[in-house]
């Protein structure tokens, strides 16, 4: 059995790590709520899931809508709500990251790994979406969390925990399979950990993870199995060879420019320490790179195996432990004072900070460059609201449109929107035709969108009594240049209520 080689952490130690965690999650959510215009296009997507707790949506597991369904009714929906809950997810896992640290290290010194850790931009810039993969960092180092202290201690309770710990991550994203297994890989490479109660105590996580993923499963076996289907679309082998070394040579390039805030203050600080030892290999440091090195190789080896074109954003959740990892392996880092390497990171964190959510944006706006973060998210809700009221007295409760275009029009609303996505009903199992003629619905539609979108709300334009266009004055660039620098036409149409009083949405 592995002991516990620290002191477990004090009040005043959760204090501070909660005061570094917290702060910078607000000081992030903040700094991208202020310089940004539209929230990203997968957050986009969640305000319009997070209308309906349902046991599984087209494209994924539950359980980031769930949240964003609590959030929209907690606080209502909003631009600046997309960027702070995607920073809490950071700011969560960052802290339970600590938490597992300290198992290893002294609390202090766990809190500058952890102060590390969050150089990563996947943990800060690129933590600016509110999508499945930002939400399963806080869910996976909770796995880790659970099966270390369940391999650690043997307790039933702690192996049923760590089994529904398991299940909530998948039901976060399916890839949380590759963490997980990192987990069991453990069990291989350490001895001591393979005690006959530990094998056994697998089998009660088991139990645990199938009691919470059952209602989910039931409900993949009912559908289709839409998310399997979109999942297997995505990792799609490539066609050519050429193409997945491309997709090798831009995944490795991504996580080394993720990489780099830290990296860079590595070499700063490896100039300045003194000279460490090497250190003894103990099945705590198994453990830590099984749980943080291990995901990333084999995410790496399935696609040697199988094909499989490499996506960037694959790697968002396999860097949480870089700064325990940093540490672990660079002795002359672990020689120097945990004060100063937390001071260090957390001025490094403020430049980042400083350039991420003000000088880049702002440099964008001075060269007049368009991308989705200086969408006209309000001005949108402004033309739909008042086209919508021109014609009728209901309130506008229903939108047929895209994904982004209808979250930028929810997240200007006073409340939360049905949507009928990309125009069609199987996408938004919780509005219906009948919803539709009841309460009527705004259509609108992006004319550059792709043909199957736009042949799909082409139906509902032909339908609807009124029709029309508006002229957004904004345009995305191509490069240097806009595509279209008299602005966007957008097509709209609308589909009256049948009668007031009828709408129950």
């Amino acid at each position: 059995m592995t002991q516990h080689l620290h002191k477990r952490p004090s009040s005043a130690d959760w204090a501070l790590a909660l005061a570094v965690a917290l702060g910078a999650a607000l000081l992030w959510g903040a700094g991208l709520a202020l310089t940004r215009d539209a929230p990203a296009l997968d957050s986009a997507e969640q305000l319009l899931w997070g209308y309906s707790m349902e046991a599984g949506y087209w494209k994924h597991p539950p359980v980031p809508s769930w949240i964003m369904h609590a959030l929209l009714g907690a606080f209502g929906p909003s631009v600046s709500l997309t960027y702070f809950a995607a920073q809490a997810c950071a700011g969560v896992a960052l802290l339970l990251a600590w938490r597992l640290g300290c198992e290893f290290m002294p609390p202090l010194q766990s809190l500058a790994a952890m102060a590390l850790s969050a150089l990563v931009t996947w943990h800060n810039l690129s933590a600016d979406t509110f999508n499945h993969n930002t939400v399963l960092l806080p869910f996976q180092v909770a796995a880790a969390l659970a099966f270390w202290l369940a391999v650690r201690s043997g307790s039933w309770l702690r192996w049923f925990v760590f089994g529904l710990a398991a299940a909530a991550a998948m039901l976060v994203k399916y890839i949380a399979l590759l963490p997980l297994s990192a987990l069991l890989l453990y069990l291989v490479v350490e001895p001591s950990a393979r005690t006959r109660r530990n094998v056994a105590g697998l089998a009660v996580a088991g139990a645990g993870g199938l009691l919470l993923l059952a209602p989910h499963m039931l409900w993949l076996a009912g559908t289709g199995a839409a998310p399997l289907h979109y999942a297997t679309e995505v990792a799609a082998a490539a066609p050519k060879a050429s193409e997945w070394w491309r997709s090798l040579g831009l995944f490795v390039l991504e996580q080394c420019l993720d990489l780099a805030p830290l990296a860079l203050l590595l070499f700063w600080l490896h100039r300045r320490a003194p000279a460490g030892t090497a250190p003894e290999v103990t099945g705590s440091r198994r453990f830590l790179w099984c749980a943080g090195a291990a995901p990333l190789v084999m995410i790496v080896m399935y696609s040697v195996f199988t094909g499989t074109e490499l996506q960037a954003r694959w790697g968002s959740t396999l860097c949480l432990f870089a700064g325990w990892l940093a540490i672990d392996v660079w002795r002359r880092l672990a020689a120097l004072p945990p004060q100063r390497v937390l001071r260090a990171a957390l001025c490094a964190q403020a430049a980042l900070l400083v350039y991420g959510a003000l000088l880049a944006p702002g440099a964008l706006r001075l060269l007049d460059f368009n991308s989705r973060v200086n969408f006209p998210s309000r001005q949108l809700t402004a033309m739909a609201n008042a086209t919508w009221h021109q014609f009728n007295k209901a309130p506008l409760r229903i939108l047929v449109t895209d994904s982004w275009l209808g979250g930028n029009v929810v997240a200007n609303s006073a409340r939360p929107m049905a949507v009928v996505i990309d125009g069609y009903f199987q996408r938004a199992a919780w509005v219906t035709a009948e919803d539709v003629r009841r309460c009527g619905a705004l259509v609108i539609r992006d004319p550059g969108a792709g043909p199957e979108v736009v042949q799909a709300l082409r139906g509902f334009l032909d339908e609807a009594r009124m029709r029309g266009h508006w002229r957004l004055p904004w345009s995305p660039n191509r490069g240097l240049h806009q595509v279209n620098p008299e602005g966007t036409v957008l097509d709209w149409g609308i589909l009256p209520p049948s009668g007031e009083g009828n709408c129950t949405l």
